[in-house]
């Protein structure tokens, strides 16, 4: 999804500089345009949100330290608050999973520890800031 997005906008610095001199790329822009603000105005869906995250970890040039950074320390603290809450809410699907013994080798740590996790905290609670 971001590798689509980053496409999109280098092909867009292509139209716009034949935009420049042709009458038929400036109407292509503009439709580049309208597509996009319309796009833009949709609701991100968790889904998608989801498979761009899954995207990145299976990626081989991946930079966690980069991730972690943006997430911790140049994040409103507000917005961390909700992140924290969106990585605890799958903290406890896979603590669910690991009741119903749902796992195999390739993810048995992440259910289990996700289940001590969830233990530990089990008593706390997490505001909405």
């Amino acid at each position: 999804m971001i590798y689509q997005a980053k496409a999109w906008q280098s092909m867009k610095k292509q139209i716009d500089k034949l935009a420049e001199t042709d009458e038929k790329f400036f109407e292509v822009r503009k439709m580049m345009s309208t597509i996009v603000s319309e796009e833009f105005k949709k609701r991100t869906r968790g889904e998608d949100v989801a498979e761009v995250l899954t995207d990145y970890v299976n990626s081989s040039s991946r930079h966690d330290e980069d991730f972690t950074d943006v997430i911790t320390q140049r994040t409103h603290r507000t917005l961390q608050q909700g992140v924290f809450k969106l990585f605890m809410g799958c903290v406890d699907g896979w603590a669910e999973m690991d009741k119903k013994n749902m796992h195999d080798p390739r993810n048995e740590a992440t259910v289990k520890q996700s289940t001590k996790i969830k233990e530990a905290l089990k008593d706390d609670y997490l505001p909405f800031i």
